[in-house]
Formats: structure tokens, C-alpha cells, sequence
């Protein structure tokens, strides 16, 4: 057996996650041809942009068997852009304890996630789901659950560990290409749909459509300090796209973007901090009405993608940016991050 490249940092994780790995052979399967579906739970336990990402498949799952029932399995923090999604039958939510970005303690975190494991796993085993595709490609995922919920067909990678309790695990080959090619290359093991990869596009639920208007949406936060722009460099683009005529709409949520905000509209005209101001659907109702949404490397690009609405974005690594970035031909991503200045990202920016 082929030795497996966790994608992980810290040494002893990764150390122990291969030997756990070893512990699982004897539950390996040999796969075996896959039957069309007549239901399918589609899982990925990150944050909101790698959900909208998996949400990709849904269009070319549709467009192979129009008739499949579809369930997605969730960390509670992203089950808003999966709401009322009109190709999804079924929602369950599970909050891992290595993504949970709640200020809790790590026990209380496990507490957590062992309670919402158990309500996932029951409403998993009632709905009956034939096929399981599980889309991380880095720990955490949800292998261990769909095992335990015996699902007949569990697809996934193996790099993300627990691929021994996978009917059909996967390499993680081509690092480089773009994640929803990646999430779909998992669905080529399902009979004919090699062949609606041109279907794969990301999909959000929209209820108030806006006709595309002049506002820019500045989303100016990440989660991450490191994969943000300076506040001032901020300023200085807003005043360039203000004498211009633009209207600024700048999104963002916590206390310390709030602050940022302000410092960087205090006293230009045309600009509204709408930080904390927005539902998850009025969030994406306004990125689907602007002319342009300018960022970093943070869900809004994802948004955007499914909204079809053109988009110039900030990214840190150059090394990752194309596995992270939206997937929509109208996304333009700089990586230059640090060195960027004011005046070429206006240069970049849709003027027409």
C-alpha cells in the first residue's frame, strides 16, 4: 500500500493519523462497481466557502439522474447557504470539534460534536442514503460517521485519513487544481457522470433578486489576519473609486472588522458600513445586485461565483490560490496580497 501525504502541519498529527490509518486495514474494501443512486449525501465539515464550493456538484448530480434524492451533511456554521436550496432534499448538520471556531473550550467543543453526532447519525440511518460522497481532502471529515451509519458506498480521499472505513477512497493527486475539479473527480466514480463536468458550477439559494446595479461590495475580512489587505491601502482605493462615482457597500462581521470599517469610510461620502447589518440571504442579495465585489480570500468570492457577479480578490499565497479560488471565469484573483497597491487594483476594476 502506497504511503498516504497527509496534508497536514503538525508532525505528530500526521503521525498519528497515519497510525490510526493502519489500525483501520483490516476494514478496507475492495471496490466494487457502483449501481446509479437513488440517494446520496454529499458531507464536508469546513466553513461556508468550501460548502459553497461542494455545492458545485449538485448541478451535474441533477443532470445525471434527475430523480436523485440529495442530502448534505454540514457543520452547523454553514447550514445557512444550503437553506431552502431547491436541489437539496435533505439537510443534517454535525459540528466537528476541529472546526469549530466557537470561543468554547476543547471539551466543550467534543461535547458538542458528540451530541450532534449522534442527531446526525440517527437522521442519516432514517433517510437511507445509498451513496455517500464526503469532500475533504484534509482532516477533519465525516468517514468515520458515514461508516458508522453503514451506507453502502462511501467515497472520499484518503488523505484526509480514515480511508480504510471508505468503500472507494480516493487520491488526492493533482494539488493544485481547482477544489470544486477536485470535490468532482469523487463523483467519476458514479457511472456517467464523467460526463456532465461541464455542469459543475456553484449554486446558492437567492430569494430577493436585485438587477445588477452601480455599488461595488467591499468585503474586506478573512478570519485570518494574514490574508487581509492594511486598512490604510483600504482607504486609499475607496477614495479612488469614490471620485469615480461609485457607491461603497462594505461587508464584513465581528466587532474588529466593524472597527476597521469605520476607519477606513470615516468621513468619505458614498460609503456604507453594513458589517453585522446583514441576514446570511440579504448578504448574498446584495453581492448578487453589485456591478463588482473587490476582497480577499474569504467566502464573498464563493458568493459571488454563485451569483455570477464579477469579482477582483486579494489572495496571500500564491501557492494555494488556485485551489482555493472561486470557481467562476469572473473572478480575477491578485496574490500579490502584501505588495499591492491602491492604484492597480483600480486599474483592475470593471469601469464600464
Amino acid at each position: 500500500m502506497a504511503q498516504i501525504d497527509y496534508p497536514i502541519r503538525n508532525r505528530p498529527a500526521k503521525i498519528l493519523l497515519a497510525m490510526v490509518d493502519r489500525l483501520l486495514r483490516p476494514f478496507s474494501h475492495v471496490p466494487k462497481p457502483i449501481p446509479p443512486p437513488k440517494s446520496l449525501l454529499l458531507s464536508n465539515s469546513a466553513h461556508l466557502g468550501d460548502v459553497i464550493l461542494t455545492t458545485s456538484l449538485l448541478p451535474p448530480l441533477k443532470a445525471a439522474y434527475p430523480d436523485l434524492k440529495i442530502g448534505m451533511l454540514v457543520g452547523s456554521w454553514s447550514q445557512c447557504v444550503i437553506e431552502n436550496h431547491p436541489l437539496i432534499d435533505h439537510i443534517h448538520t454535525l459540528d466537528h470539534w476541529k472546526t469549530n471556531r466557537s470561543p468554547l473550550s476543547w471539551q466543550k467543543k467534543f461535547r458538542h460534536y458528540q451530541r450532534t453526532r449522534s442527531q446526525a447519525l440517527q437522521e442519516i440511518q432514517q433517510v437511507g442514503y445509498d451513496i455517500a460522497i464526503d469532500c475533504p481532502f484534509h482532516f477533519p471529515n465525516f468517514a468515520p460517521l458515514l461508516f458508522r451509519a453503514k451506507i453502502p458506498t462511501r467515497i472520499g480521499f484518503n488523505s484526509a485519513g480514515f480511508g480504510p472505513l471508505l468503500t472507494h477512497p480516493c487520491e488526492w493527486s493533482d494539488r493544485s487544481q481547482a477544489a470544486a475539479l477536485t470535490f468532482f473527480s469523487l463523483l467519476e466514480n458514479l457511472p456517467s457522470l464523467s460526463q456532465y463536468r461541464d455542469k459543475i458550477c456553484p449554486t446558492l439559494p437567492i430569494q430577493r433578486p436585485f438587477s445588477k446595479r452601480n455599488y461595488l461590495v467591499i468585503h474586506i475580512g478573512s478570519g485570518n489576519p494574514n490574508k487581509e489587505w492594511s486598512k490604510e491601502r483600504w482607504r486609499d482605493l475607496a477614495k479612488l473609486l469614490i471620485a469615480d462615482g461609485y457607491q461603497l457597500y462594505f461587508t464584513g462581521q465581528g466587532e474588529r472588522e466593524r472597527k476597521t470599517i469605520e476607519w477606513i469610510t470615516k468621513d468619505l461620502p458614498q460609503t456604507e458600513n453594513l458589517c453585522d447589518q446583514l441576514s446570511w440571504q440579504a448578504f448574498v442579495s446584495v453581492i448578487d445586485g453589485a456591478k463588482q465585489l473587490i476582497g480577499v480570500d474569504s467566502c464573498a468570492g464563493h458568493v459571488a461565483a454563485a451569483m455570477d457577479t464579477p469579482s477582483l480578490l486579494l489572495y496571500a499565497d500564491r501557492h494555494t490560490s488556485n485551489l482555493w479560488k472561486p470557481y467562476s471565469e469572473k473572478a480575477t484573483i491578485i496574490t500579490d496580497l502584501h505588495n499591492v497597491q491602491p492604484q492597480t487594483i483600480y486599474s483592475k476594476i470593471t469601469h464600464e
